[in-house]
This record gives C-alpha cells, structure tokens and sequence, in this order.
C-alpha cells in the first residue's frame, strides 16, 4: 500500500483471516497520512468453537480453538444396539466453524427358537425392539396345546429366547388299583410316565399300563408332558 501525498485519506487493507477474531490494528490509525511511515500490526484472536457429539440420550459439548487438535470420542454404548460410526467425518483438527456429530447405531439380532416336544419347529431372528409373532396352536396327537412356557414379550428384548409348547392329555387319566396292580388309562399309546409312592420315591417309569405294586398304599402318576 503506498499512500504519498500528506493530507490524503486512505484505505487499510482487510485484516480479516480464517478461524481469527479482528481486534484492531496495534496503534489508532490518525484521520489522514501523517509525515512519517506508518507500520500497523493487526489485532488478531483465535475463535472458539463447539465441537458437540450426541450419543443416544446424553449431548456432550466441547469448545476448541481454531486449529486445535480435536480428542475423537471413545466409542459408545446402547443396550441391544451396534455402534457403527459417526454421521460425519470428524476432523483432525478444529474447523473456522461448529461440528456436530451423531452416532449411528444397527439394532442387534437375537434368536427366537420355537421347540415342540423336544423338536425345533421354527427359528427366527428378530431385531432388538422389533415385535415377533409365534404359532397360535402347535399340534400333537392325543394331546391338547395349552400356550408356551414362557411369557411372550411385545417386543424383543437384548437376549435369545427359547419357547417350549406346553400340553395337556386330550383323554382323562384314569388310575386305579386291583389286587396289587396300578392300571392306568386315559394316555396315548407309548407316552412315559412314573408312578411315585406317598414318599415321593419312584416306583416305575415307563410306558405299561398294568404296573405290580409291591405293596398297597398311595400313589402318584405323572406323566411326560402331561399338565397336573
């Protein structure tokens, strides 16, 4: 800038620079030219901006001077859920202006494993939070379906879950002594059960229906799958 004429007004070039503040200039600048050099430093101070992370329900903000290195966030945590990433790059170092960044998340998946008498019958694999649906009836002959041995959530929580169709015998168990025989009726063909004295001792298991007692009393049946 050349300014040689005293008396005439003149212009300062513009002090403005990326990531800095204008204060002035290092003296008061007169209305025009004096006779003499003029040297003028500009006044500059670093911004301060906000670098702000949001996780999942917590916001965390941190203020960085421009061209400060920035501290990248450790990675969070959510419940049923798989950080994978930022929604944008984070920078090396603080920007002229404010960065924000969100986490983004992938719900996780669990199995829902359906068994029927000892069977798997179905299998899924359902997202965190998602609603799933099982059978409204399992069959199984000679027997009744009666609901499942858990409770089924609305939704599916952060673990795998395992199902198990509960039964009842179609047909009324019929039990009955005769001359130190236990005859038991009333079952399908082929399903176990044990006899238990008053003791709670086992006295048979199996399948026949004419069990030998070897003495009077009072006994038990229970047989597999069957609801007492």
């Amino acid at each position: 800038m050349e300014l040689s004429t005293l008396e005439e007004d003149y212009v300062l070039p513009n002090a403005l620079c990326e990531g800095y503040k204008f204060e002035g200039w290092s003296e008061e600048l007169p209305k025009t030219m004096p006779s003499r050099d003029l040297t003028l430093v500009a006044i500059r101070t670093l911004n301060v901006y906000d670098f702000t992370y949001v996780t999942h329900k917590k916001t965390v903000s941190v203020s960085y001077s421009y061209g400060d290195s920035i501290e990248i966030p450790s990675n969070p945590t959510r419940k049923g859920y798989t950080f994978v990433g930022w929604s944008d790059t984070i920078p090396a170092v603080m920007p002229s202006q404010d960065v924000k960044v969100n986490a983004v998340w992938q719900a996780n998946l669990y199995n829902v494993t359906v068994i029927s008498d000892g069977v798997v019958i179905m299998s899924l694999k359902v997202p965190y939070g998602e609603s799933f649906e099982l059978p409204n009836s399992v069959e199984k002959n000679g027997y009744v379906f009666t609901g499942w041995d858990e409770e089924v959530p609305s939704e599916m929580p952060a673990k795998n879950l395992t199902f198990s169709a509960k039964f009842k015998c179609k047909n009324k168990l019929v039990v009955y002594t005769n001359e130190n025989i236990l005859y038991v009726k009333g079952l399908p063909s082929g399903v176990e059960f044990v006899v238990v004295d008053i003791l709670g001792r086992v006295v048979y298991r199996g399948t026949e229906t004419e069990i030998p007692l070897m003495r009077a009393g009072t006994y038990i049946v229970k047989a597999k799958n069957q609801q007492q």
